[in-house]
């Protein structure tokens, strides 16, 4: 995202953040051969930037995986300058399926991937009231659909993900865990794989 957001020419400098030294190691590498692009290991409820610093925050896909999200909207807050721009876009996790049938086994792994690797599912329907509290002004929230048939997106890995933390946390067996997704990828396979993630956008201002 980072590097996407660099292609536009009235940006400046872009810094990204990531709690994880590995993660913001790969992104430099990526993005090594373009000078306006900078990451820090660094955490969204304490960033290590002066008030106003910034004229945009990017929240992308970050808000329902964290824990103290007010926090991190303060801190959004805090950064921002009085005239600057907060954009959020993330998923709406309570619509994620894979599912092509009534009581589709697969099922249970978009519910594990819930459990395990989502902190709020519901995140984004409350994202206006939250923005809100943190002493923005809202605007309005756009929807956007994924849907993947030839695992572009690598979809058929929430299922291989899911099974894999069941199967690590005690719920099902190994066997188990193998057989949900040998099943994904069988139907990958006979062209009936289907997977739908509905995603969120908005874009809001400090208050005034």
């Amino acid at each position: 995202m980072c590097r996407a957001i660099a292609e536009f020419p009235q940006v400046a400098e872009v810094v990204g953040i990531d709690p994880s030294p590995e993660f913001v190691g790969l992104a430099e590498q990526h993005a090594a051969d373009i000078d306006k692009v900078t990451f820090e290991v660094g955490v969204g409820t304490d960033l290590a930037f002066s008030d106003e610093s910034f004229d945009v925050v990017v929240m992308h896909t970050l808000l329902t995986h964290v824990a103290e999200q007010d926090r991190v909207l303060a801190e959004a807050h805090r950064v921002l300058r009085a005239d600057g721009w907060l954009a959020i876009f993330d998923a709406d996790f309570t619509t994620e399926s894979v599912a092509i049938c009534a009581d589709d086994p697969l099922e249970v792994c978009m519910d594990a991937r819930r459990v395990f690797f989502v902190h709020d599912p519901f995140s984004v329907r409350r994202m206006p009231a939250a923005v809100a509290a943190a002493g923005f002004e809202p605007g309005t929230m756009a929807s956007y659909g994924q849907i993947d048939t030839t695992n572009e997106v690598g979809t058929t890995g929430w299922v291989d993900m899911a099974a894999a933390a069941m199967a690590a946390n005690g719920r099902i067996s190994e066997e188990m865990a193998a057989a949900y997704s040998a099943e994904a990828q069988r139907r990958l396979e006979a062209g009936t794989w289907f997977s739908y993630l509905s995603f969120a956008s908005l874009i809001a201002r400090p208050a005034r």
